[in-house]
């Protein structure tokens, strides 16, 4: 998901003084640090449901192996005894 600000500067009427300019331009950077800092937080929330998906597949193969293991102890005891 996404989004893009578009300012249409073409219908505003050019009055503005250097303090509005300047106030409008400081704005509009901290917007962008603000956007960004979500942006990274975004990136860094994807990343951790990826590490819990690949932990969780991890250990459930990990459980399966521990069964066949076990299962494969049972059959040989049984078969060799």
């Amino acid at each position: 998901m996404g989004s893009r600000l578009v300012l249409i500067l073409d219908d505003l009427l050019w009055v503005l003084t250097d303090s509005q300019l300047k106030a409008a331009l400081h704005f509009l950077d901290s917007l962008t640090g603000l956007v960004q800092k979500a942006t990274e937080l975004t990136r860094i929330k994807k990343a951790a449901r990826k590490l819990e998906v690949v932990l969780i597949v991890f250990h459930f193969t990990d459980y399966l192996m521990r069964s066949v293991n076990y299962l494969l102890a049972i059959l040989l005891c049984v078969f060799w005894s």
